[in-house]
């Protein structure tokens, strides 16, 4: 896909829906801060990582394509999200102890 397309089709998908008035705010928890402090950690550590491993794949001289399949694939991301499942629940474990 044209990161060009993309970027016009988030934009317009967000415009629709904050035109709509289809936003969603979710409700807090004990613990609700932290956790979202690490997804956001956790979603911007991966795409950093992610993207390191891309370039150094690039440079052994894998084309582009190559290099991404595995990091856009769905076996990638669900062992991010099994990852943050465990780190999730230890986090807030964490705090339900304290």
């Amino acid at each position: 896909m044209n990161p060009n397309n993309l970027l016009k089709d988030i934009v317009k998908t967000t415009m629709d829906e904050v035109n709509d008035q289809k936003l969603y705010a979710a409700n807090s928890f004990d613990g609700s801060y932290e956790a979202r402090s690490y997804l956001e950690k956790a979603a911007n550590m991966k795409a950093i990582e992610d993207q390191k491993a891309i370039q150094k794949a690039i440079q052994a001289g894998k084309s582009q394509e190559e290099a991404m399949a595995y990091y856009l694939s769905d076996e990638n991301f669900a062992k991010w999200v099994q990852q943050c499942r465990k780190d999730m629940e230890a986090l807030l474990q964490g705090d339900k102890a304290q």
